[in-house]
């Protein structure tokens, strides 16, 4: 539960920072936007060929997720089984519904909700989400993640 806190209190600072530093343009932001919809197109792309090792790509070497009611995810092999076992669950594509993205051009701050879909669209989860994003030599990658899945 402390690092559950711990983790809340720093997006919150960072939220806060974000405010703080304030004068991005709205090209900017719309920079960020796309650069995290490429990554995303490519890692849905990646799921739905059951393509693990491309996914993972998409995430920084220290991930850490934070899903409400689970132990803690901090990359690596623990994520790789975790993707795995969604993908033998049948998960093979997502849906994520923006609503707020703020951030540099270095790292970003998201806020939504998305549904993860069977082969045939069929609707398997739905869950909330704040995900940090780095951008690593131009690539979006996930970073920090916290969810109700």
């Amino acid at each position: 539960m402390k690092t559950l806190w711990g983790l809340l209190m720093l997006l919150l600072a960072f939220s806060a920072t974000i405010d703080a530093a304030g004068g991005r343009s709205d090209n900017e932001i719309r920079q960020i936007d796309r650069g995290i919809e490429k990554s995303v197109r490519a890692m849905s792309a990646a799921i739905a060929r059951e393509d693990i090792d491309t996914f993972l790509q998409y995430f920084t070497d220290d991930f850490v997720l934070y899903d409400l009611g689970h132990p803690v995810c901090r990359g690596g092999e623990q994520h790789r089984e975790q993707v795995r076992y969604a993908v033998d669950l049948g998960v093979r594509h997502f849906e994520r519904d923006l609503h707020e993205i703020d951030g540099d051009l270095e790292t970003a701050l998201e806020i939504g909700e998305a549904t993860v879909y069977s082969d045939n669209w069929d609707p398997i989860s739905q869950y909330r989400y704040m995900t940090i994003w780095k951008n690593e030599d131009g690539v979006w990658k996930i970073h920090r993640t916290v969810s109700n899945k």
